[in-house]
């Protein structure tokens, strides 16, 4: 039983920090210390059963100690998006970002998997393809989708990855029913918001971020009645707060040894 206890919280207390170097996806940790806390409960009852006194104490501790996890990790998987409007605000929270700014391919490019990380495609109708038709916000390029001036069309945008963080500019939302989509690695939706409105011939930045670095997918709808172009994706990690969770689990491996320091003075001689 102690050595079961001293693995559970080593694998405890490495998961967080073993998430946080690989970016594993929040609900793994989430879980994980579900599945964690009901082991411990499982234990516990069989250990009622049996009538082992200091061993029913050290499982509580340990019910304690998971309970403790489990909450940090449900207070992490609770994602919120923020959105932005401000291209250095995004930046500041998504520091170290990708930029594909579409320049370097020609003119009526289809956009596909051109760059690592991400792939392009349509939603439904359209073909998403550079142009330098209009005027980009940076250098030559931009993204319609084809034929754009038609208006409609719409793009998705795949990452290999999740990502906390997506941004664009986009030009000329004159009507209502532009839309934006992000989702998660399972298809669900984390949220659905608006292109600003009218803005005719004008560029506009809109930034997402997300608490669980969990964004996998975004399409872009285009009003039919509507012409949008794209410029300057970005993306990229949010730097997880782990403080929270490390503190958390902190405490929880106190009031264990305080547990056990408890027992070793009561129960000194008890099973």
């Amino acid at each position: 039983m102690k050595k079961r206890k001293e693995v559970i919280l080593a694998i405890t207390t490495m998961v967080p920090l073993i998430r946080s170097a690989f970016h594993w996806p929040s609900n793994f940790l989430h879980n994980f210390c579900k599945g964690l806390l009901l082991m411990s409960t499982t234990t516990f009852r069989r250990l009622a059963i049996r009538n082992s006194t200091r061993r029913l104490a050290a499982s509580l501790a340990m019910i304690a100690t998971a309970t403790v996890a489990f909450l940090c990790c449900t207070t992490a998987v609770q994602a919120a998006i923020t959105t932005y409007s401000n291209e250095p605000a995004w930046q500041s929270a998504v520091p170290g970002s990708t930029l594909i700014h579409f320049d370097d391919l020609a003119p009526a490019t289809n956009l596909s998997n051109q760059y690592p990380g991400v792939t392009f495609s349509p939603v439904s109708t359209g073909i998403p393809r550079t142009s330098n038709d209009v005027s980009a916000h940076s250098a030559s390029n931009l993204v319609i989708t084809y034929p754009a001036f038609n208006g409609g069309g719409d793009v998705r945008i795949a990452f290999d990855s999740p990502q906390g963080g997506v941004a664009f500019w986009h030009l000329d939302s004159e009507f209502a029913g532009n839309k934006v989509t992000l989702y998660d690695a399972v298809d669900q939706v984390l949220g659905t918001f608006d292109l600003q409105f009218p803005h005719p011939f004008e560029w506009v930045f809109l930034g997402f971020t997300s608490s669980a670095n969990d964004i996998s997918k975004v399409d872009i709808e285009i009003n039919p009645a509507d012409f949008v172009g794209l410029d300057d994706l970005q993306f990229g990690m949010v730097p997880e707060p782990s403080g929270f969770a490390l503190a958390g689990l902190a405490a929880a491996i106190g009031l264990w040894g305080g547990a056990n320091r408890i027992l070793r003075q009561r129960w000194p001689a008890t099973g």
